[in-house]
């Protein structure tokens, strides 16, 4: 499997019913919950949603609390991205300061270049425009 997750269609079926493998891993027998593993406790996930979202984002927190990771909530509206400062300027501090995932979620098809420019720092595509209009058949 690929460093970063950006599109589910660059996973083969068998890369998929692995993940679905694996997250059944994680189901509490008695219940819907998860359980709790403290599996990454030194790895920090940042997560950075340029539009609103409360499922997937709420989903992302949660999973990352449950594998032991330290979780930022990005705060774009009191940000510097809103005096100006670019989307790479921001993540490129953001992997300075030892951000090691980032969950992203952007109005705009922006993460393929993203990926590429930031090597020392993995992305999750949690939906970008371009996923997020539907296919027509």
């Amino acid at each position: 499997m690929s460093k970063n997750l950006i599109n589910f269609s660059d996973l083969t079926k068998k890369e998929i019913f692995d993940l679905i493998e694996l997250a059944n891993n994680f189901k509490s027998e008695d219940s819907l919950d998860y359980r709790y593993e403290n599996l990454f406790p030194d790895k920090k996930i940042v997560s950075m949603f340029c539009e609103p979202s409360t499922r997937t984002k709420l989903s992302f927190e949660i999973a990352a609390h449950n594998l032991g990771a330290t979780f930022i909530d990005f705060d774009l509206d009191n940000s510097s991205m809103q005096k100006g400062e670019t989307l790479d300027d921001t993540l490129a501090a953001m992997e300075m300061m030892g951000v090691d995932l980032c969950v992203l979620r952007h109005t705009e098809s922006v993460i393929h270049g993203l990926v590429e420019n930031f090597s020392n720092m993995q992305f999750i595509n949690a939906g970008e425009a371009q996923s997020l209009i539907p296919h027509k058949h």
